[in-house]
């Protein structure tokens, strides 16, 4: 299934857990009633359900992701840095001299020579602790004729300081 599908049910399902939630507290704390409707709060109750089996659901993936990635990373020879976010990851080996990159699926490493291009993409409001991190995070172009550009999502921050390692380590 992919990363499309996923997030599509994942909003579906959370939309309609959401709605019977309201419902619920609708029908919980309506004080005008003399007599609540409980089996209707039991039904809101039974929507709520593929709410928190596809939290649980999203959790299992994205763990299952990471540790693809980690497992991919550490049969490489390891990294000396290393970050996954929502299903995309990257990691860079100074002695290796190899640059590992994950998006859903897809996990690849490049020679530093074979990474033609990076930039940070940072669009969105910020919040509270970073931004955005669907939208924000680096553009890398590679040479591949089967996956030419990634993008690996991280907050503002992150991304600040991987830009930093790559203009380091890649550039030298």
């Amino acid at each position: 299934m992919g990363l499309n599908v996923r997030l599509f049910l994942f909003i579906l399902i959370s939309a309609t857990a959401f709605v019977a939630f309201l419902a619920f507290c609708v029908m919980a704390f309506d004080l005008t009633s003399p007599y609540p409707d409980r089996a209707s709060a039991i039904i809101s109750i039974l929507f709520m359900i593929p709410f928190f089996v596809s939290i649980w659901l999203n959790h299992v993936l994205r763990s299952r992701a990471r540790r693809k990635f980690t497992e991919f990373v550490e049969k490489q020879g390891g990294s000396d840095f290393y970050d996954f976010t929502s299903f995309t990851g990257l990691a860079l080996s100074k002695s290796r001299n190899v640059l590992y990159l994950a998006s859903g699926k897809s996990l690849k490493s490049y020679p530093f020579d074979a990474v033609r291009s990076w930039k940070k993409i940072t669009s969105g409001n910020p919040i509270e602790d970073g931004d955005p991190i669907s939208s924000s995070g680096l553009h890398i172009e590679v040479k591949d004729i089967t996956n030419p550009a990634w993008h690996i999502r991280l907050t503002r921050k992150r991304s600040s300081i991987w830009f930093e390692i790559l203009q380091q380590y890649v550039n030298e």
